[in-house]
């Protein structure tokens, strides 16, 4: 590396060097922001700002990359510059490279008022860029010699003089004296020229896998399999995924299961309503269907009260299963909710209740026992159950296209809704959360996302966090040019985000996340029309990379609320929590299953003595993953346990 300047310094005239080179620059008008691409940056002003450093060389082979932001100039905006011979550029928003004799220009415009990254990479023999880490335009074949000058960012160097001034936002430059691989680029993109791409800091996805399916629905089962069906043939396409063998279970229901609700019964089965009347489109069914992952066999079983498609399902305390919204034709919502109860198989109407709610509504059983309507909607509202009516919670100022509840009665919801038959005008990373354990409780603005959002979701894993992976920065569910790569990681104790690493695929409409008993996040699908992803990635969050793991050597299978009851494991000593987090089952972009409690223990003889939770409204009845988590935040693999009355 020849020089790397994050701008962090925040105010005065050096910009310091962290390639520890000594390379550092004079800050010259440029104005100081702390709303930076990672920390503060720096703004130019697009007639006289510059950022100008000692003389460097370059050999055939560099690399020239930085963060811009909002460039405004119609004409050359030069970005970084080396004598003025090696000069990167926007010449009306086109990444464009100067060789010292000729304009070599790449790909489309950028100026859209979002963060891009963009580098330009030589060999010696071909020169390429790339925008947001994947390639721009097409690679020109020219021959370069070694070069050197005064490096300089923000203005292009002319003889003595300056001109082509850049007008916007620069952060996060970096020059290599060798051609960084696509590879490289994506690692060091996604991290501060001050931090770190070491998996401890940021994570790791592995490879691409390649699916029979793009699925759209998952359902984590308590084998450690997950159930997965898509768009194409509804049910006949079901299948269950092994990630322990990579191998598919075809599992087949006559139902079309596309764009239904779901969720686990108390009895871990799992329970799936609604779908798509064939053979298309936006037409609910009444079908319910409950899939028992022991004997691999669906059951249909009684018919919802209202056709649903878009619906929500949401396990209650009393392990009956909440149906609501979904249309019942195009433009026809299911207004009113209904109740399945598995034990004699009815569905009952919740007439008081009626009122319009959005499809897919983020739908969570608060300790009060009523249920909290999140999201999409801005306005937010209760779900008395019991006496058929809403309450009104208030405006959570964004609709969100993902939420989670991370601890018992405390919602957090990021981005911005996605939907592509109304996409929205604009996507932003705004993020709110709200605390319905509290007398009078009102949603508030934290920390955003370092990238807008939308069609993203969002996974809790075994230490609390959340993680944010997929959805682009545009309201097109099928614009992989916008998708966003990099994962996110949510802290609810300062309730901010850092970037983590940086997945392969675009992942955007129909896309879906959960977690798996090791730990990792299964990320896979997204498609919309012509687009398809019949892939999956796993990202390994850097809580994996941290040293041993503890194990669970024996746990109960089945517990009681309010019970204690023996863990066994051989590393007693290093644990300092346990949690269980409820079995995932994403889809469109919301988990309507996943939910995380913090569990009281003590150390005992060869174990801990563990306390459940206290009872259902803390953690609705069904499969839950117990995990132990040591000094180092890093969590065992997870037990299967059934919370039942």
């Amino acid at each position: 590396m020849v020089a790397a300047w994050g701008f962090d310094e925040g105010s005065g005239e050096i910009a310091g060097d962290s390639s520890g080179n000594g390379n550092a620059g004079t800050v010259v008008g440029a104005a100081w922001t702390t709303q930076g691409r990672f920390g503060s940056a720096l703004v130019f002003n697009g007639t006289s700002s510059r950022v100008t450093g000692p003389s460097v060389s370059l050999g055939p082979a560099f690399t020239l990359m930085a963060w811009v932001l909002n460039p405004t100039r119609t004409a050359y905006e030069t970005m970084i510059t080396v004598g003025g011979s090696r000069d990167f550029y926007l010449g009306t928003g086109v990444p464009t490279f100067w060789t010292g004799s000729d304009n070599l220009a790449f790909g489309n415009a950028i100026a859209d008022g979002v963060w891009h990254h963009v580098a330009v990479v030589s060999d010696g023999a071909t020169v390429r860029a790339y925008v947001d880490g994947d390639p721009a335009g097409t690679p020109s074949t020219v021959a370069l010699g070694a070069a050197s000058g005064s490096l300089q960012v923000g203005a292009w160097i002319l003889g003595t003089d300056n001109t082509d001034y850049f007008a916007g936002t620069i952060d996060e430059v970096r020059v290599y004296n060798r051609a960084l691989t696509q590879g490289e680029i994506q690692t060091v993109m996604t991290v501060p020229v001050t931090g770190s791409s070491s998996p401890t800091a940021i994570g790791q996805w592995g490879p691409v896998l390649s699916w029979p399916i793009a699925p759209v629905h998952m359902l984590l089962q308590r084998t450690g399999e997950v159930l997965i069906f898509n768009e194409v043939n509804g049910g006949q396409s079901a299948r269950l995924w092994n990630p322990a063998t990579g191998t598919f279970t075809p599992v087949p229901t006559a139902s079309n299961l596309f764009c239904a609700g779901h969720t686990l019964l108390a009895d871990g089965r799992s329970v799936v309503i609604g779908g798509q009347l064939n053979p298309c489109c936006y037409t609910g069914i009444v079908d319910t269907n409950l899939f028992d992952t022991t004997t691999r066999a669906w059951t249909r079983v009684a018919d919802m009260n209202f056709p649903r498609w878009y619906p929500t399902a949401t396990t209650l305390p009393d392990g009956q299963i909440l149906a609501i919204s979904g249309w019942i034709v195009p433009g026809q919502m299911a207004d009113t909710p209904e109740v399945y109860d598995p034990a004699v198989n009815v569905w009952t109407q919740l007439a008081g209740a009626t009122r319009s709610n959005p499809m897919y509504s983020f739908m969570f059983v608060l300790p009060d026992g009523t249920v909290l309507n999140a999201g999409p909607d801005q306005q937010t509202r209760r779900l008395d159950v019991a006496a058929s009516s809403w309450i009104d919670v208030g405006d959570s100022f964004i609709s969100g296209h993902s939420a989670v509840m991370y601890r018992p009665g405390l919602v957090m919801k990021s981005g911005t809704h996605g939907d592509p038959d109304n996409m929205p005008p604009s996507v932003d990373g705004r993020t709110v959360v709200i605390d319905m354990t509290q007398p009078a409780p009102a949603w508030r603005a934290v920390a955003p996302m370092a990238f807008p959002r939308a069609y993203h979701n969002l996974t809790i894993l075994p230490d609390g966090s959340v993680v944010a992976t997929g959805g682009g920065t545009t309201g097109a569910g099928d614009n992989t040019g916008a998708a966003v790569r990099e994962a996110e990681l949510w802290n609810p104790a300062t309730e901010t985000w850092n970037t983590m690493a940086r997945m392969v695929r675009p992942r955007l409409y129909h896309s879906g996340a959960l977690l798996l008993p090791d730990g990792r996040v299964l990320m896979a699908g997204g498609n919309l029309g012509n687009y398809f992803e019949p892939n999956a990635e796993l990202y390994s969050p850097p809580y994996l990379f941290r040293g041993t793991r503890p194990a669970i050597s024996d746990a109960p299978a089945t517990v009681a609320y309010g019970a204690r009851f023996f863990v066994a494991t051989p590393d007693t000593a290093s644990i300092t929590g346990v949690s269980l987090v409820r079995s995932g089952a994403p889809t469109h972009g919301f988990d309507q299953n996943q939910r995380f409690v913090s569990l009281p223990f003590t150390a005992a003889p060869n174990g801990l003595d563990v306390t459940a939770p206290a009872d259902a409204r803390v953690a609705p009845p069904g499969d839950y993953m117990l995990f132990i988590l040591n000094g180092n935040g890093v969590p065992s693999v997870a037990r299967f346990v059934l919370l039942a009355p």
